[in-house]
């Protein structure tokens, strides 16, 4: 056996530590004054999807409740025959030719939490006539509760002009849940932040719902004809509270200052690092199919709920939203 000379072995062992794979370390943002860098990731590029049952990530719901459990004269009734994924090559319907995540509702209620963050559209609020489209950015919390889960009056309840048609064009909706703030943007622009005892301390769910309860104070309705909600993209970059994830991470990050093991998360839309193979390595999720290529390659599951951090969390969603009402 020929032997490889001793002075070419020292010199292989002093060469600087090169990440396998990058993004091993996770994904970075400077959405702050602090780089933040998360270790998990979820995204789903919906108009990929093709069959939105096959997915990993996503779960569509179906659940009922009474008028007074719902707080609303209509009650709830979620359905997963509501939820759809239109895949880019699909002919249009009658409900729009966009490809995506589709929720259509007739009259639906998400029951408030007190560990919540919510961006909500209230389209009976829309003036088309005078270019008011205002979105309500909620944090639910004790003081909500003790309210009859009514945040305004508690301060952390805020209305904002957007200063766009949201029914017209996908725009970008994100929040970004800090330790002790929470962020919330439109199109990458900062609409309002929130902070103080009310930011959550427990993980949760990532959630899209659209809903109608007939409850002339918040969500009116019904809606007169079939309301759709139309949602291109999801991503959202976290760190995990499981125990399983932890582990994950520490197997793959070697170490964090090799080149490219944190990768920086870009303002690009249509960027999903799902979609390359060297910047998922080891995930415990994301990306990867139940069955085959059913879902285009990205992940993504339903109506929906997901697993999201126990403390921070970069979540941006591109919806479009062609509400009748």
């Amino acid at each position: 056996m020929k032997k490889i000379p001793a002075m070419l072995l020292m010199a292989l062992s002093a060469l600087p530590r090169v990440a396998i794979a990058a993004c091993e370390c996770g994904y970075a943002a400077n959405s702050t004054d602090t780089r933040e860098v998360y270790t998990d990731l979820i995204e789903t590029d919906f108009t990929k999807v093709i069959s939105i049952e096959h997915n990993i990530d996503w779960i569509r719901q179906e659940f009922n409740k009474s008028d007074k459990n719902a707080r609303g004269p209509l009650g709830e009734k979620f359905m997963v025959t509501n939820v759809a994924a239109v895949h880019e090559s699909a002919p249009p319907n009658g409900l729009g030719s966009d490809a995506g995540l589709r929720l259509v509702v007739k009259g639906s209620k998400y029951h408030n939490d007190t560990q919540e963050i919510d961006m909500e559209f209230l389209t009976r609020e829309f003036n088309a006539s005078n270019g008011t489209y205002p979105l309500n950015i909620v944090l639910q919390s004790r003081a909500s509760l003790d309210n009859g889960y009514n945040a305004q009056g508690t301060g952390n309840f805020l209305k904002v002009s957007l200063g766009f048609n949201p029914t017209t064009d996908f725009h970008e909706y994100r929040i970004d849940y800090l330790r002790d703030e929470v962020v919330f943007y439109a199109d990458n622009k900062a609409i309002g932040r929130m902070n103080g005892s009310a930011v959550p301390t427990e993980g949760g769910h990532l959630i899209l719902q659209h809903w109608s309860n007939g409850n002339p104070l918040w969500s009116g309705g019904p809606p007169k004809q079939d309301a759709v909600l139309m949602v291109a993209s999801a991503r959202a970059y976290f760190n995990s509270s499981l125990d399983s994830r932890k582990a994950d991470h520490a197997r793959r990050c070697v170490d964090p200052s090799a080149p490219d093991a944190i990768c920086t998360i870009p303002d690009d839309r249509s960027f999903f690092f799902a979609t390359h193979a060297n910047m998922t390595m080891n995930q415990t999720v994301s990306g990867q199919p139940l069955y085959g290529e059913d879902d285009g390659g990205v992940s993504g599951r339903g109506s929906a709920s997901a697993e999201v951090p126990l403390w921070t969390l970069l979540m941006g969603v591109f919806a479009l939203g062609l509400w009748l009402v």
